[in-house]
């Protein structure tokens, strides 16, 4: 068997489908691996050098402690503002005893020192030197601190015994201007003592804020400053308290992980030879790589077997395809695809030619068919020949569904379009509806209709497939035609013998299409009253209604107008039925002009009565809103402008009721009330004409009350305070002196004394 270049393809893409998985997931997994390789490696590292930098603080917090302890004793305290000299010797001998018994094993001090800046002696190395300037007196200026720790080789130089790192702290502590200052001095070897054998995988080192060198496992280093410049610079990138980062340290590549003290600003570092860190992850990758080829050796060997097994059917199909010719024999012979895929072209070219042929007879003969079974023209015997010669399919369930254009008017059609139209709403309905669940759209006079059906298990489920159906060929018609149609269902069906009449059913239900307005889908089930209801209208809401218009609330009417059209289309009515409700509404609304003297003449349309705008209208959120547009509002606003002419008379009203009922629980509602108007209204009304609130008038006519009852009468202030309508007389007494600056019982006998005067 000859090969070709689809094996070849075949067997490339599976070796390549099947390897780029492998290969991913090892790279993936050494990449991970290695991470979390040097991850852990940082975390322990910290975990070393954290206890380094915990052991070695432990003790420079001990020796600072023991110094500021000798520093606040009498003796110390005192004495760097002696004047001694060397006749003092017994005082002397006390200071070096107290210095001596500073220096304990435990805290590793090799030599205190003790420096006087006012009297100029130093006791140095267990000596008293006197009449020398303090090398100290320098130090603290510079170290802009009244305590702490400086390398022997930076700040204070020192000419004998073993360098190492000094505290020097003032005395008295904590002075701006120190008096004198103690030093403790530390070794560097015993700082090195502390750090060996504690480095982990790596080196130990520990620098100072200037990056000297304080300890570390090379003695000679100690009290250097760092001369690897990659080093000092990776400390200093960042402000973080702890970090890591890879240099050069002694000729090769290093990863640094660091801690910085917040005690003293020191760096406790670990530097660990990077071929350490990465020593585990390359065990991992070899470990990987082996396990990689020897999968992809497996699948090189499973992708060969399975490309010539998957090459075989190709294979066949190309020989039973092939044609005697010679020339056909030769072109593309490498290529079996290629060759299959245009004879394969050539067969469905052929095919679809007959297909067409034979399928333009089909339809014309299926519409034919579809024609006569909606007229009623067939005998169930036919009925039932044709379907089986058509192989149309059969359901449990039919419907029919009758669509007709509402108008041609604010389109770009007319009259001479419509059949044109028509036919192109039959074919959206057939691209719509698919076609294992309709016989073919057909067109009947001014009606498309379509023989739908199903086989649901509930006729319910059924209608809501149909009334889907409806709705997407409404939409399509509105997208792609730019058409408002209206569709008519019948009621389901389980008989095919029953399309003339559900055909009957359809266009019925399109005449309700003026109850509910254009682009309505009605179901004759849903659209036609189960019962005669010969009147019908929401009283209740009807008069709230026009309790809100009487009072001018705008808001209140608009939502009282919505919830009585959604009463009123609940109930299942004719079209003529609606008419006489909204008709009713219509007077009664108007009849609120006429019963205050205001003409509506002003409210009718030129072209045409308000009745027959009315009944002109087809849908319910069309009508709701020219009743609210045309209706309404102009009513509320023709009211509006009239009472404000009478604006000036309510307010005076209001205050009549005022002087009236001001001894009983009076409120604005109940004046509003009475007056027969909205209390939002005559709450504006009367603050725009007054200047002042109903609440604040009433208040202050009370109180002018209560002053003419205090200076007129002898009644007593509880009894005022009870007629005045307070909760009691400790409420009226406070609110008195408040507006009037004295109590009742002051401002009664202040009008008695000017009375007798």
């Amino acid at each position: 068997m000859r090969t070709s270049k689809y094996f070849y393809r075949l067997l490339i893409f599976c070796f390549c489908l099947s390897m780029l998985p492998v290969i991913c997931l090892g790279l993936f997994s050494v990449y991970k691996a290695s991470g979390a390789i040097q991850i852990k490696v940082n975390e322990a590292n910290i975990n070393v050098i954290n206890q380094t930098r915990m052991r070695v603080e432990q003790l420079l917090k001990a020796i600072d402690n023991v110094s500021t302890q000798a520093i606040e004793s009498a003796l110390l305290k005192n004495a760097v503002s002696q004047p001694f000299s060397e006749q003092n010797y017994k005082d002397i001998n006390e200071l070096v005893d107290a210095l001596i018994h500073i220096q304990t094993y435990e805290l590793r001090i090799s030599d205190v020192e003790l420096h006087s800046f006012k009297q100029n002696w130093m006791i140095i190395g267990g000596g008293f030197q006197q009449a020398v300037n303090s090398p100290l007196q320098g130090v603290f200026p510079a170290i802009k601190k009244t305590s702490a720790w400086v390398s022997d080789n930076s700040l204070y130089p020192r000419t004998a015994g073993y360098p190492g790192i000094s505290l020097i702290k003032s005395v008295p502590v904590n002075t701006i201007v120190p008096e004198g200052a103690i030093l403790l001095h530390m070794p560097y070897m015993e700082l090195n003592q502390m750090i060996e054998g504690s480095s982990g995988s790596g080196k130990v080192l520990i620098l100072d804020a200037d990056y000297r060198i304080i300890a570390t496992d090379h003695n000679n280093k100690a009290g250097q400053l760092l001369k690897e410049k990659e080093l000092r610079d990776g400390f200093a990138a960042s402000d973080a308290r702890q970090g890591d980062f890879q240099a050069h340290y002694n000729n090769e590549s290093v990863n640094v992980v660091y801690i910085r003290s917040s005690y003293n600003d020191w760096i406790y570092a670990s530097i660990i030879p990077y071929d350490v860190v990465t020593q585990d992850a390359r065990a991992i990758s070899w470990a990987t790589l082996w396990t990689c080829l020897v999968i992809m050796l497996a699948i090189a060997v499973f992708t060969l077997l399975g490309s010539k097994r998957m090459y075989l059917p190709i294979r066949r199909i190309y020989e039973s395809v092939q044609t005697p010719t010679g020339e056909e024999l030769s072109e593309n012979r490498s290529d079996e695809l290629l060759y299959i895929g245009k004879r394969i072209d050539f067969l469905i070219n052929s095919q679809q030619q007959m297909e067409a042929v034979v399928g333009n007879q089909s339809r014309q003969l299926k519409d034919f068919f579809v024609l006569k079974l909606f007229n009623g023209q067939l005998s169930p015997s036919e009925v039932r020949e044709k379907i089986s010669q058509f192989e149309l399919p059969r359901w449990r369930w039919h419907a029919v569904l009758a669509l007709q254009i509402d108008t041609l008017e604010q389109t770009n059609y007319g009259e001479r379009d419509k059949d044109l139209l028509m036919f192109a709403m039959s074919n959206i309905a057939g691209e719509v509806i698919p076609s294992s669940s309709r016989y073919n759209p057909i067109l009947i006079d001014r009606f498309q209709v379509t023989l739908i059906g199903g086989n649901h298990t509930e006729v319910s489920a059924f209608r809501e497939y149909v009334s889907s159906m409806a709705e997407k060929i409404q939409k399509a018609a509105a997208d792609y035609v730019k058409l408002k149609v209206s569709i008519g269902i019948s009621q389901p069906f389980d008989e095919v013998l029953q399309t003339p009449a559900a055909f009957r059913e359809s266009l019925d239900a399109l005449k309700y299409r003026m109850r509910l307005g254009e682009e309505a889908i009605l179901d004759i089930t849903d659209v036609k009253p189960q019962r005669e209801l010969t009147r019908y209208y929401p009283k209740l809401l009807g008069e709230e209604l026009l309790h809100a218009v009487q009072f001018l609330d705008q808001k209140k009417a608009a939502e009282l107008l919505s919830e009585w059209m959604r009463t009123l289309i609940k109930v299942p009515l004719s079209h003529r039925e609606y008419q006489v409700a909204l008709a009713r509404l219509l007077v009664e609304v108007i009849g609120l002009l006429q019963d205050e003297g205001i003409a509506f003449q002003p409210l009718q349309g030129e072209a045409s009565s308000l009745f027959e705008q009315l009944f002109n209208l087809h849908t319910p959120e069309e009508t709701e809103a020219w009743l609210w547009k045309s209706i309404i509002v102009p009513v509320i606003e023709a009211q509006r402008k009239q009472r404000e002419s009478q604006a000036v008379s309510l307010s005076v009203q209001v205050i009549e009721l005022i002087q009236e009922k001001f001894d009983t629980d009076l409120t604005l509602e109940w004046c509003a009330s009475r007056l027969n108007y909205a209390p939002d209204y005559i709450r504006k009304l009367f603050r725009k004409e007054t200047g002042m609130n109903f609440s604040d008038y009433l208040s202050n006519y009370r109180h002018l009350m209560a002053r003419k009852w205090l200076a007129e009468t002898d009644m007593k202030i509880h009894e005022i305070a009870q007629k005045l309508k307070y909760n009691n007389a400790q409420n009226f007494i406070r609110n008195f002196r408040k507006m009037e600056g004295v109590t009742p019982g002051q401002y009664r006998a202040q009008v008695n004394l000017s009375d007798e005067e």
